[in-house]
């Protein structure tokens, strides 16, 4: 986070891992853990851009959508499951 840009850059990197969930584990993106967390929301998106191409996420109350670029392993924790993600397109749904 860089505190050369007063408000706007706090916020985008909060939203970002904290919301989205989507944090770097590994140098340059290698790795990351995908974990969102809406709160009271009912949907939130983005991409997060990465030496290796975007990660695009949306993650909904019962479904999380994303990307994941080649060079990339990413460990989505959705509800309380985890499962490791390789690149490519990828819809997973809240176990009932």
């Amino acid at each position: 986070m860089s505190l050369c840009h007063g408000w706007s850059a706090g916020a985008t990197n909060f939203l970002t891992e904290r919301v989205l969930g989507v944090r770097s584990t590994w140098a340059g993106f290698g790795t990351c853990v995908i974990e969102p967390d809406l709160g009271d929301l009912q949907w939130a998106k983005g991409v997060v851009p990465t030496p290796h191409g975007p990660i695009k996420v949306r993650a909904e109350m019962n479904k999380v959508i994303c990307d994941i670029p080649k060079g990339v392993e990413a460990r989505l924790i959705f509800h309380g499951a985890a499962q490791t993600l390789r690149p490519g397109h990828h819809e997973v749904h809240r176990s009932p």
